[in-house]
Order: structure tokens, then sequence, then C-alpha cells
């Protein structure tokens, strides 16, 4: 499936142009888009992806049942899940 990203809303538009501009100079505008949404309410249906990654989002959401319930409701069945960070 697709790959998407979703940033955090206390991401500055700086920093979504940047992610904006890599993706298109290695030519993978069709392939990837990015999104604001909540860890706790990901803007997207139940087995959505294939696979979820989180990096270093984690340690800053308190209700850690809620987000790895929400990142498991949105990955597929049998999908993988991929967690880098500091809890």
């Amino acid at each position: 499936g697709a790959h998407r990203d979703l940033h955090s809303q206390e991401h500055s538009f700086p920093t979504r142009r940047s992610s904006d501009l890599i993706t298109e100079m290695v030519g993978m505008t069709e392939q990837v888009s990015f999104q604001v949404g909540s860890a706790t309410s990901i803007p997207f249906d139940d087995d959505t992806f294939d696979a979820s990654t989180m990096l270093h989002v984690g340690m800053n959401i308190p209700d850690k049942e809620l987000l790895f319930n929400e990142i498991a409701r949105v990955t597929k069945l049998n999908g993988s899940i991929v967690v880098y960070d500091v809890m």
C-alpha cells in the first residue's frame, strides 16, 4: 500500500514544506503525501496500512494505550508496526 507519514500538529509550515521538497527531489510525489493529524485519533480507516512506524512520538503522548490502539487499528492484520522511541 501507499506510504503516508503523519506530521505532528506541532510541526511548523517550514518543516512541512521541507518534507514536500525532499519528496519531490527523490521523485516520490506520487507515492508519498503528508497529512496533519492526531496520533490518538489517526485520520484513516481501519486496516489501511501494510506497515506503520512511530519515531520519537510515543514519549510525548500521555495515553500510551490509546496511542498503540490507534496504530494497531490503522495497520492491516499481519502488518508490521515498528517503534523507535524513548518511553
